[in-house]
């Protein structure tokens, strides 16, 4: 399970960075304002927001139960 580290890592950060793109899709104030999402994308980002988020959390509890 040790080997799995560095891809839990990975895409534990990429989850983060997703969840930050579609945050801001969704216009959360403190991230910026895109002036150019339609209304279909800012709901895609509403949407996936939380699906990044509980992927994070779930690459991080994978990332730190293996380095055990």
């Amino acid at each position: 399970l040790v080997e799995r580290n560095p891809l839990h890592l990975v895409f534990g950060v990429v989850a983060v960075l997703m969840m930050l793109v579609n945050a801001n899709q969704a216009g959360i104030p403190f991230l910026g304002n895109h002036p150019k999402v339609s209304p279909n994308g800012r709901n895609v980002g509403i949407v996936f927001t939380p699906f990044w988020l509980v992927a994070a959390i779930l690459n991080w509890l994978a990332f730190t139960y293996t380095s055990l």
